[in-house]
């Protein structure tokens, strides 16, 4: 957990099928973190150039994306397996 408390964000914690997830932001990295609730980091994180991050199932096909804003002017999703 110590990138969740050293982070420049305030961590957000997100109920999914997978039990709770973690999510943070370092802004003067442009990374976003993403960990279980064990602490253990999920894989394929942290995704670079990223600032805020959001989980929501926005296709309503039951698995969750991530919601955030990329560089200057691009939101992204990402699924997460």
């Amino acid at each position: 957990f110590e990138q969740i408390l050293n982070s420049d964000v305030k961590p957000k914690i997100f109920n999914s099928n997978k039990g709770l997830l973690i999510g943070t932001s370092d802004l003067s990295k442009d990374r976003i973190y993403l960990y279980d609730d064990k602490g253990k980091l999920i894989n394929g994180f942290p995704l670079e150039e990223g600032s805020s991050i959001d989980l929501v199932d926005s296709d309503k096909d039951g698995k969750l994306e991530i919601i955030s804003k990329m560089k200057k002017y691009s939101v992204v999703s990402y699924e997460i397996n």
